[in-house]
């Protein structure tokens, strides 16, 4: 089987996060301090902006609990559980970008933005009142200081979880002009619901995964590269046919994943079951909450059409040549089927 990700890491990453298990000390310390100011400078914001937490949803947790504003976030591309247990209200999304909210909806005066499938190629982002981007694909957005500085976007938010572009197991970090201030809350587990009265791990990264982490961003650039050459060679295959897209584009995207996007459902289904065949994995990235499957229609028919499918430095050139293959083949059974008399379900 080909896995459709894997987390990114090597035996370097794994000697080096053995230095501080042998030192008997997981707690966030000297290294996370090293692995905050590297990404501090890899995104070319203060230290004192960045605040390194155990995954995404705590740093997006941590901010949205300073305020009691009524939250929105696109149901194509977040928990609908964590929402729901966070007072943060699913809406449809916008039809081009599948990330912004609906732009006709009423309450978007505080919104999360996400970074869908590792997109950096929008410029402007058009949000009243506070906005987060969750940047949990993509490591490094176009101009992060100035979207912070002149107040654009609020917060930016990453995860370091298995599937994403670096790996430390599970961290993530939130970037925005008082994260010193948002320090102390993170001393708290997860949820906020046991007090920490020293520095503990509930709540931040560990020393293990800052130590991955760090060793990860050296090489971060030729991992980059990596993935991208996979998807330029999914992209040959893909421009063959005109039922399908490839949503994540080399030149525009973080390239830990690869998204197709078929004109029907039905399509995506047939193309599926042929890379099942040849025993490729593949997965429905963002499935929509089911419930709020009627509130949120373009969110609901985007989730029936994309397919995503293997993009991670531990394919070979043996498993692309594979999976193209087969994506080939899945491509001309699925462009020649039909549903009903108009072609859709």
């Amino acid at each position: 089987m080909i896995k459709v990700s894997a987390p990114n890491i090597t035996e370097d990453d794994i000697k080096e996060a053995m230095r501080p298990c042998l030192r008997g000390d997981i707690d966030p310390g000297p290294i996370a301090e090293e692995f905050a100011h590297a990404l501090a400078e890899f995104w070319g914001v203060p230290r004192r902006w960045v605040l390194l937490t155990n995954s995404c949803t705590t740093a997006i947790g941590v901010y949205t609990n300073m305020f009691n504003e009524k939250w929105v976030a696109p149901a194509l591309t977040w928990p609908g559980t964590y929402c729901m247990t966070r007072g943060i209200k699913l809406v449809d999304v916008d039809e081009d970008t599948w990330c912004l909210p609906c732009p006709n909806y009423p309450e978007t005066e505080n919104a999360i933005f996400v970074n869908l499938y590792g997109r950096v190629d929008r410029e402007t982002i058009i949000v009243k009142g506070k906005l987060i981007v969750d940047s949990a694909h993509c490591l490094q957005p176009a101009r992060m200081y100035q979207k912070l500085d002149s107040g654009i976007v609020d917060a930016f938010a990453f995860s370091f979880g298995p599937s994403k572009e670096i790996t430390t197991m599970r961290g993530g970090a939130l970037v925005c002009k008082n994260a010193a201030d948002l320090e102390p809350m993170i001393r708290f587990a997860t949820w906020c619901r046991l007090p920490m009265h020293v520095w503990g791990m509930n709540g931040t990264i560990t020393e293990v995964g800052a130590a991955m982490g760090l060793n990860q961003l050296d090489r971060y650039k030729h991992d980059h590269e990596v993935r991208r050459e996979v998807l330029l060679d999914y992209a040959h295959v893909v421009g063959d046919y005109s039922h399908v897209f490839l949503y994540t584009h080399a030149k525009t995207h973080s390239g830990h994943l690869a998204v197709l996007v078929f004109d029907q459902a039905h399509q995506r289904r047939e193309c599926q079951e042929y890379l099942k065949i040849a025993g490729i994995q593949t997965s429905i990235h963002y499935p929509v909450f089911s419930g709020h499957v009627g509130d949120t229609p373009v969110a609901l028919d985007a989730s029936t059409r994309t397919l995503s499918i293997p993009c991670h430095t531990k394919l070979t050139q043996h498993d692309v040549d594979i999976i193209c293959a087969a994506l080939d083949r899945g491509l001309v059974a699925s462009r020649h089927q039909t549903v009903g008399e108009s072609g859709k379900e």
